[in-house]
């Protein structure tokens, strides 16, 4: 080290990691969810079913209703549907958990009180700040 080949560098605290963590895997969540339900509305749209605007609890109550008559698609419906609520369930849990960790963070909650700051980008501001300075001295 005193010969200079090292240099400083930044890395993030513990506690930023575990928040990028759990936001990178709601970010995954998330994604599988909306392709589970766009494969659900792909399936039906062929058979010329819409399914039109919903919210998310009355996606699988619009596919039921969507499916009624349709021996086959009954149960590819249940079966995604089934995927479905599984994955919206951990989703679900993966935003309360977000909104702990918001109210446990002064900072994000400061960033949030900016208008049209929601807890994923204040948590990801607030990760991204809380950096320590390592220069291989111990």
């Amino acid at each position: 080290m005193r010969l200079g080949w090292f240099r400083p560098v930044h890395c993030k605290s513990m506690a930023a990691q575990e928040v990028r963590a759990v936001l990178t895997a709601r970010k995954l969540i998330q994604s599988k969810l909306r392709d589970v339900e766009n494969s659900g509305r792909g399936i039906l749209r062929g058979f010329g079913l819409k399914v039109g605007k919903t919210t998310p609890r009355g996606f699988a109550g619009r596919i039921h209703e969507l499916v009624v008559g349709h021996a086959n698609l009954k149960m590819v419906a249940a079966g995604l549907l089934s995927v479905h609520a599984v994955i919206l369930r951990e989703f679900q849990a993966f935003e309360k958990k977000v909104r702990a960790l918001v109210r446990l963070d002064a900072r994000a909650r400061r960033l949030m009180s900016t208008p049209g700051v929601g807890p994923i980008v204040a948590l990801i501001a607030s990760a991204r700040s809380a950096m320590l300075r390592y220069d291989g001295a111990l």
